[in-house]
């Protein structure tokens, strides 16, 4: 049976359309027009060639269940987060490496399936998720398994000092600083890429050092039976900041082979 390769929707009265199956094709693309079908409720895209998740797709706020099973994918789009009635989620067998931050305002999330991807951290937060089911076995999680590394000393740019201090007064209400930065575009741009340190709550741009926090998993998930310890990335903004941590908290250090 020939597989199809390329689709074009023709979305006139398809507006009440709920289930949408496209699985076992040779898919590269969705057209745009796959936003129109507001009504959609259950989309299946299994066993296709998919690279990315069409952002069209995360305007589907219709959508509960979701699957992208046995694609290429290699990310998410940050546009996840308007998914907000998604429940069920599967993709797995992609080459996804980072999950997106947003994925954790998915509240009403139930389903989770990441089996065989190449995730090695999980974004903080992620745990607060409402998970029944949450499947990850075949990613290269990180262990928790320290070593002794060299640390880095604190050498900022000036556009590093400057975006730390424009971000933190902003934060702080600075009347003056809140009426000139709409006069320029490309400073909102940069600071909105603005990050918060997990332990003294200020803005920065650079991450110092990427960290891992390993806690455990809720205990009413459902879960691949390997996961003992759930790796969560954590943002610190300097040296300082890592002296003054919890003991669960470690640094990711690139280990070099001899």
């Amino acid at each position: 049976m020939a597989k199809v390769t390329k689709i074009i929707f023709l979305t006139d009265g398809l507006q009440n359309l709920i289930l949408l199956n496209l699985n076992n094709n040779h898919l590269m693309q969705l057209p745009q027009e796959v936003s129109r079908l507001k009504s959609l409720t259950y989309m299946s895209i299994n066993y296709n060639q998919l690279v990315s998740i069409p952002r069209e797709l995360c305007f589907l706020k219709n959508l509960v269940e979701l699957q992208l099973n046995y694609n290429q994918l290699i990310c998410i789009p940050e546009e996840i987060k308007f998914l907000k009635k998604l429940q069920k989620f599967l993709l797995a067998r992609n080459n996804i490496g980072v999950l997106p931050e947003e994925l954790c305002d998915l509240k009403k999330l139930r389903i989770l399936d990441i089996a065989g991807n190449i995730i090695q951290i999980f974004p903080s937060g992620f745990q607060d998720l409402k998970l029944r089911e949450f499947y990850c076995e075949g990613n290269p999680l990180f262990l928790q398994q320290p070593v002794i590394s060299t640390q880095r000393e604190n050498v900022w740019s000036l556009q590093e000092i400057t975006s730390r201090f424009v971000m933190n007064q902003l934060a702080e209400n600075n009347p003056f600083l809140m009426d000139g930065i709409e006069q320029y575009p490309q400073v909102r741009s940069m600071i909105s890429q603005g990050k918060t340190c997990a332990i003294c709550g200020q803005h920065f741009i650079t991450v110092w050092l990427d960290c891992v926090r390993f806690v455990s998993p809720p205990k009413d998930w459902k879960i691949s039976k390997n996961l003992q310890l759930v790796p969560l990335r954590v943002l610190i903004c300097s040296y300082k900041c890592f002296t003054q941590r919890d003991p669960n908290l470690f640094g990711i250090a690139q280990v070099q082979n001899r």
